[in-house]
């Protein structure tokens, strides 16, 4: 297949990028002379450039070269186009992508947008474009040229539509393929390392496949950016990293940003609502797509209903539903972690983060000064008082209207806190210490949800029980095997199972493989594929899970012990039946069941879910030979200590690139799975040494 390339233009549709000019073309040669990439032994791209933009180009080649087909296809879904070329599985995807805007935002923001932004926008779409182009073999229809406007919807569509947005009020929360999305991260301060400097540990948990995937690069514009870190498919520039003077890296954090109005409509016009007395029309919009079919394409089309607080979702029973979303009109998250990896200290960073572009996310940081600081970041409205904000809240009243978001100084946060750390592992912002709990009463109670989970537990027990950290224990604690939960419930279900029949399963060979287990996920242990089994069934049978509960006043040492004992052995003996049927024992090895499989590459891998307070997070699905197969959890992991010079290391689950025999589709698998990690060659003293390929793109 050939078509066009070109430097992308301050267009609207992807067809404007059809007819380039040659003009265009030879601004992308021109871009194509001020980089030059330089390739790792794990495949990492290493770019330099004369101006952002050039670094842009170089990087839209280098992602399109590791990942073309993946990267083109959350384009098509920012165009929602994925019915055009898929079928009608993605019908209703497209049709909300168009209700809730995103093109079109993307469109204004990116005609509002400075010069110098839209030119690193254009830069990457164009190399992007430039490489798909130099590729020999064909690709689908469906891999189109991108726009700037693209590049912009995409990561509009990413924040809003994958992370952020949650109807729970009428239990619709949209997500994408994607496992739940979490992670871990932490930040030590100079008085609790070690070495006195400040460091830094990055874990997404997110699926391996999609649009969660994270790509590692390296960006140098002499005087400008110096960078290293991972992105999302997709985006133009580093989400979660470092430069030479300060890091950062994100968690989902448990949040509640968008409301549902309950609209009162109008007796006399189903499609006019009363707001004050008053009676308003709802706009009306047709939005049109084409959806594949066998022999071609047909076009459907929908209408859709806006009120003035926003989408109009649902009709029902003489009432309507409409959301308000603080991230409707907003575009500018890409640029603002443009800005981020620009900062050359805490207060041009903290600058960055007063952009509010990012919809969502907890913010990790660390610095060359030795700081630490902990932001529950996002856009949060205003809410006035008196409403249940977690629920349907009235739509005829402007007393129960929001007009603006709460500012970065009015979030929860902590800077450089007693005992000198700051940690989150998706649990609620008031724990991201110990020593200096957040007062959540200082805060709206619709804000977030109150927990602190056994993973979050697990990671703060590991930092309370160090007061001098070291780089090298850091990432020990970061690959930690144990089972929280074990520890909380074990001997209990021991002591019940000693010496006990059910249904004619003597459970006292239970008893035994777990009085010895070591209460970890790791490859060699023996008892974790019983307990983790178990667990399972009996948390779905048990009148309550737990004889007591999680609760603040105990955040540390809530839940644990066994809440309904009988379902408990009930289940034990239906588990030592299935292990005993499916393996031939119940003291099966963990690495034998649970496996990291890529390419070429099948080994033994531990780690499990952060429900049973693993902190090495792996998420699984049967294969089809029985095996469990990881598809998710810890991604892209950093850590980086800010000594000088720098140091860092780094490893990606499914290594860099997404082609099935490329050299570097699973060279990182084995390294995962021993919990081992590569380093990360952020000065050229160090990269000269390991450079596999160098070239322009």
């Amino acid at each position: 297949m050939k078509w066009n390339t070109a430097l992308a233009v301050p267009a609207f549709t992807v067809l404007a990028l059809v007819g380039a000019s040659a003009q265009q073309g030879e601004a992308a040669d021109e871009l194509a002379k001020q980089v030059t990439i330089r390739r790792d032994t794990y495949g990492v791209p290493h770019i330099l450039a004369d101006t952002e933009a050039a670094a842009a180009f170089g990087y839209g080649c280098a992602v399109a070269e590791d990942h073309a087909e993946e990267v083109a296809r959350l384009y098509v879904k920012a165009r929602a186009e994925e019915a055009k070329y898929f079928g009608a599985t993605f019908v209703n995807q497209d049709f909300r992508t168009l209700q809730y805007r995103v093109y079109e935002v993307a469109q204004e923001g990116y005609a509002k947008s400075p010069d110098w932004f839209r030119e690193v926008l254009d830069g990457f779409a164009a190399g992007f474009n430039r490489c798909i182009e130099k590729r020999e073999r064909d690709f689908p229809e469906w891999v189109k040229p991108i726009t700037g406007v693209d590049v912009l919807a995409h990561g509009r569509r990413i924040c809003h539509m994958e992370f952020d947005l949650n109807i729970h009020e009428l239990n619709e929360v949209p997500r994408a393929e994607a496992s739940t999305p979490g992670s871990n991260a932490f930040a030590i301060g100079k008085d609790r390392s070690a070495s006195g400097n400040a460091m830094l540990l990055g874990n997404p948990h997110l699926a391996w496949f999609g649009s969660h995937v994270w790509h590692e690069l390296h960006m140098t514009v002499p005087g400008k950016l110096n960078a290293h870190g991972a992105a999302l498919l997709g985006s133009p520039g580093i989400n979660v990293g470092f430069n030479e003077h300060l890091g950062w890296t994100h968690t989902v954090n448990p949040h509640d940003n968008d409301d549902v109005y309950e609209l009162t409509l109008d007796s006399n016009d189903g499609k006019r609502y009363i707001f004050d007395g008053q009676s308003r029309p709802m706009t009306k919009r047709q939005f049109s797509i084409e959806v594949k079919k066998d022999g071609g394409t047909a076009t459907e089309t929908r209408t859709c209903y806006y009120s003035h607080f926003g989408p109009v979702v649902l009709f029902r029973a003489g009432k309507a539903y409409a959301v308000k979303t603080p991230n409707l009109d907003e575009w500018r998250s890409v640029e603002q972690w443009n800005m981020m990896a620009k900062a050359k200290s805490f207060e041009e960073f903290r600058e960055a983060l007063d952009i509010q572009g990012v919809s969502m996310f907890n913010v990790i940081y660390a610095d060359r000064e030795g700081r630490c600081f902990y932001l529950f970041g996002g856009r949060f409205p205003d809410c006035p008082a008196g409403y249940d904000w977690r629920g349907i809240v009235p739509g005829n009243t402007a007393a129960a209207e929001w007009t603006g978001i709460l500012p970065v100084d009015k979030l929860p946060q902590l800077l450089d806190p007693k005992g000198g750390y700051v940690h989150n592992s998706n649990n609620s912002p008031w724990y991201a210490n110990v020593q200096a709990v957040i007062d959540k009463a200082a805060f709206p109670p619709w804000l977030c949800s109150d927990n602190n989970g056994l993973r979050s537990q697990h990671g703060l027990s590991m930092l309370e029980a160090d007061d001098s950290i070291t780089f090298d224990e850091m990432l020990e604690y970061k690959n930690s095997m144990r089972l929280l939960l074990a520890d909380r419930v074990k001997d209990e279900l021991v002591e019940l199972a000693r010496g006990e029949e059910r249904d004619g399963v003597n459970l006292d060979r239970a008893a035994q493989v777990l009085e010895a287990w070591d209460n970890t996920a790791s490859r060699d242990s023996r008892g974790s594929v019983l307990f983790v089994r178990f667990w399972d069934r009996y948390r779905k049978r048990a009148s309550k899970a737990f004889r007591e509960g999680w609760s603040a006043e105990k955040m540390m040492s809530t839940p644990y012990g066994i809440g309904d004992p009988e379902a408990a052995l009930e289940q034990l003996a239906v588990t030592i039946k299935r292990l005993d049927k499916s393996f031939g024992a119940i003291d099966v090895r963990w690495g034998d069941v649970y496996r990291h499989r890529r390419g070429d590459v099948d080994v033994p891998l531990g780690g499990f879910t952060g429900e049973l307070g693993a902190y090495r997070v792996i998420h699984y699905l049967k294969d089809k030979d029985g095996k469990m197969v990881a598809r998710g959890g810890d991604s892209y992991v950093f850590a980086v200590e800010f000594s000088d010079p720098i140091r860092a290391r780094s490893v990606t689950a499914y290594s860099q690139s997404g082609v099935p025999g490329a050299p570097h589709h699973d060279d990182q698998t084995a390294l995962f799975a021993n919990r081992e990690w590569k380093d990360v060659w952020f000065y050229e003293d160090g990269l000269k040494d390991h450079i596999e390929r160098e070239y322009r793109p």
